[in-house]
């Protein structure tokens, strides 16, 4: 019997045109797949892989019995490093003569282009910054390797491993198909987030006591991330309404960045209010007993 002729139903042929409308939009750049970790999805997957046997299973089994190792000069060398390169990746793109305008000006089209040799420099700088940006987010695994090795594995939570997994693969994905000019936003918001949050680890390591001293400036971290996401998501929803550009991307960056909101606010809302509320509860019932 000859399928090939046989009609689909509507629902089938929306769902196989709207996929193929997705499809159309994935246009690789030949010079960025030459890159490293840049050409294929399987190297991306063998790093996700291996982070998540070590962080879940082989590493703490292997910690077990083991006293934490001593990594205080290695963390801190980690976060200056990684200080500087989202201090660097924020700066240059408002230290570059005309690169705002040109993002400005290029961000609502489907895709960037560039008609004079200035712009080509500025689209080069935008290609080398993504991809900086997703070493970055490589990088940023080492955080729960850290956690392992130093035995802090109530760290490790679902919002860690998840936030971590899915930045990483977001950031590829969308570098390696998309390009979005619209997304130096984001990216841009993002390195200035963890240029703080990293300032604030490593003043907590090399001062110990501040992080229980100023317990609040690791609330207003938080703080800053759940606004950082809600920016992006207004962001996100007046490029969808105003701007031709690729659907796909948009798609994934509402689900991904309402993911994080929402588990975000909940370990706000369990850490900070709830959490707090029951200590108060504890210290008054204390002191009525004394």
């Amino acid at each position: 019997m000859d399928f090939s002729s046989a009609p689909l139903n509507d629902s089938s042929s929306g769902w196989i045109k709207h996929w193929k409308q997705i499809t159309d939009e994935f246009k690789p750049d030949r010079e960025v797949d030459t890159w490293f970790l840049m050409g294929s999805p399987w190297p991306m997957m063998v790093i996700l892989l291996l982070y998540l046997q070590f962080v879940l299973k082989s590493g703490p089994e292997m910690m077990k019995n083991r006293p934490p190792l001593k990594l205080r000069g290695l963390i801190i060398f980690y976060n200056t490093f990684q200080i500087c390169l989202n201090g660097a990746l924020f700066f240059s793109c408002f230290g570059t003569p005309g690169f705002v305008s040109y993002v400005w000006r290029e961000c609502c089209r489907p895709t960037a282009v560039a008609v004079s040799p200035q712009e080509a420099a500025h689209l080069l700088l935008f290609n080398r910054g993504s991809w900086w940006f997703l070493m970055a987010k490589v990088l940023d695994l080492l955080d729960t390797v850290f956690f392992v090795l130093n035995k802090k594995n109530s760290h490790i939570s679902f919002l860690h491993v998840y936030h971590h997994s899915s930045m990483m693969l977001t950031v590829w994905f969308g570098f390696k198909y998309i390009r979005p000019l619209h997304s130096t936003l984001p990216g841009v918001l993002n390195a200035l987030i963890h240029v703080i949050m990293y300032t604030y680890y490593l003043v907590s390591i090399l001062s110990p006591g501040i992080g229980k001293k100023y317990i609040r400036m690791k609330m207003i971290v938080t703080r800053l991330q759940i606004v950082q996401f809600v920016v992006i998501l207004a962001h996100c929803t007046a490029v969808y309404m105003n701007c031709p550009v690729p659907r796909s991307i948009i798609y994934l960056l509402f689900f991904h960045v309402t993911a994080f909101l929402i588990l975000f606010l909940n370990f706000y809302i369990k850490q900070y209010i709830i959490k707090k509320g029951n200590n108060h509860e504890l210290k008054s019932s204390t002191k009525k007993v004394s």
